[in-house]
């Protein structure tokens, strides 16, 4: 009886829909309503950014010195800039690039990400680039641009609460190796960087130091830098543009001009605390360690290994930035290749302590041995083909998955696919037509009266108390550049290959992860222990 209910459980969820399990056989409330792994989150004001993709997002909180005369600590979630349908910029001027600030708040009425408000009233060095912008005015001071990076800063290291927005590089539309900080958002300030122009690279805090790695044009450097503080100007520049008597200076140090992983562009790179857990250890033993994940690129045209430019989906490690070793290869059996996609870490609490940043985000960890966090990615395009013995390169590919690793090395899909690849579909074995289906939600769209399933790029993704938040981004083939916004749900740590908890169990409370039937155990309830184990909280 047991293995018919689970098989019909197991069938329901390869659907989408949420496995249901006895509510009566756990102490505590288990959620078997909610959407797998994301939620929508839809503007209660009719105010929002424009669709874009290649755009900039951070998690900043401006200091109160710099709010005015009121202050409030609640989580600010940034977007900056981007790339969008051609839209009238002036009257004569006409643009696909933008260079707008928004920001969202949590509130009594909406959460974070639901509801925007745009920066109007810009102002800064309007002298450099755009002298001829309404200032102040809702156009910012640096160009209008995409392939660019926005990251919070702590200017006191680590451990500190940043007090600074760093807005660099980009292409606007050459590539870009301008410097622009802000402290509150709406005043800018512009150096210039010692590295070369670059755009769609990327950047990563790791133990409080901001580096800066790869790029386009195809690049393996990588640099740190070193401080960065606030300095008075000697001059004033020959322009009637409002400019700033103070401006921030960073210094940096190029760690490499050629790291071990081979030139690219629109890879991730993350900050991790990692240890082995299946080898005995736990946090007390983590590492902090850097983690880089595929990307566009390949050795360089005209070098003795040249094999041509493809999306890659090797992994690489490092600690210090300088010295990198090889998760994965490529082609990887475990983590089809892709760009311009978005990775962020989950741990503990939104790493609100050092021992809560070593410790995984899905409170099912606690029930177990220690792991080290989860990195999770989502979508991406795929460009390949063009290599030494191929003449021609297919077009861009949207990859429709969310996949999670904690090593690097092997990789866990969370959503289930059926069906040919980007809204294809394929013919089955009796020439019958089966339409492509993804479960991650963010793949959904109406085309014409039809719903398809379409890969994401250029979105962003953030993550704040134990969530992540998905922002805009470019559905691939027929589909449109979005304004969408996604909240993930508690499903995300209990989802595999669109299957609950294998089956054997169904997520728990928020966040909690897999609330597993009497018999099974594990994070996933893939451990059939029979009448060896029960659950913890299991009453049956």
């Amino acid at each position: 009886m047991w293995a018919w209910v689970l098989w019909a459980l197991l069938r329901l969820s390869m659907v989408g829909s949420q496995t249901t399990v006895d509510p009566y056989l756990y102490v505590f409330p288990v959620d078997t309503t909610r959407p797998t792994t994301w939620s929508q989150l839809k503007s209660t004001t009719g105010v929002k950014f424009s669709a874009r993709h290649a755009h900039a997002s951070c998690l900043y909180t401006p200091p109160c010195e710099f709010q005015g005369s009121s202050c409030d600590r609640n989580p600010r979630l940034w977007v900056v800039g981007g790339k969008t349908e051609q839209y009238q910029m002036y009257n004569t001027l006409y643009s696909v690039k933008q260079n707008d600030v928004w920001y969202s708040v949590s509130s009594t009425e909406a959460v974070l990400g639901q509801n925007w408000v745009q920066i109007v009233s810009m102002t800064g060095d309007y002298y450099e680039q755009n002298a001829d912008a309404n200032q102040p005015g809702p156009i910012a001071p640096f160009y209008q641009r995409f392939g660019h990076t926005l990251t919070a800063y702590s200017s006191s290291g680590l451990g500190g609460s940043p007090d600074m927005m760093i807005l660099m590089g980009g292409f606007a539309p050459n590539p870009m190796n301008d410097i622009w900080v802000t402290q509150d958002g709406s005043h800018w300030l512009y150096h210039k960087a010692p590295w070369s122009p670059r755009g769609w690279h990327s950047v990563v805090v790791h133990q409080g130091v901001l580096y800066i790695m790869g790029g386009s044009p195809l690049n393996n450097e990588v640099w740190r830098m070193d401080d960065i503080k606030m300095v008075n100007r000697t001059r004033a520049p020959l322009t009637r543009a409002t400019w700033s008597k103070q401006t921030f200076q960073s210094h940096w140090t190029r760690l490499t001009s050629s790291a071990e992983w081979s030139p690219r562009a629109g890879m991730q790179i993350v900050s991790q605390w990692y240890y082995n857990a299946t080898a005995g250890e736990d946090s007390s033993n983590a590492v902090a360690r850097l983690v880089l994940i595929g990307g566009y690129g390949g050795q360089l045209l005209g070098t003795p290994d040249y094999n041509g430019y493809v999306t890659r989906g090797d992994v690489w490690t490092s600690s210090n930035g300088t010295n990198w070793v090889k998760l994965a290869p490529d082609p990887n059996p475990n983590l089809p290749g892709r760009a311009w996609f978005s990775a962020r870490v989950m741990v503990r609490g939104g790493g609100t302590s050092l021992e809560n940043s070593k410790l995984d985000a899905s409170g099912a960890a606690s029930m177990m041995d220690e792991a080290p966090p989860r990195i999770y990615i989502f979508g991406g395009g795929y460009v390949g083909g063009l290599t030494t013995t191929t003449s021609s390169q297919i077009g861009l590919l949207g990859r429709t998955d969310g996949r999670w690793s904690r090593d690097g090395i092997t990789w866990t899909q969370i959503n289930f696919e059926e069906g040919g690849y980007n809204g294809q579909g394929i013919r089955g074995s009796y020439d019958t037509y089966v339409k492509y289906f993804s479960s991650e939600l963010w793949t959904k769209v109406s085309i014409d009266g039809q719903f398809q399933y379409l890969g994401l790029w250029g979105h962003s993704i953030e993550s704040y108390n134990n969530t992540m938040i998905m922002i805009a981004g470019d559905m691939t083939g027929a589909g449109p550049i979005t304004n969408n916004v996604f909240q993930s749900v508690g499903g995300i740590f209990c989802d595999q290959l669109g299957v609950i908890c294998s089956g054997h169990g169904a997520c728990g409370p928020a966040n909690y992860g897999c609330v597993c039937m009497d018999g099974y155990q594990g994070e996933f309830c893939d451990d059939d222990c029979g009448a060896n184990c029960k659950t913890a909280g299991n009453t049956a």
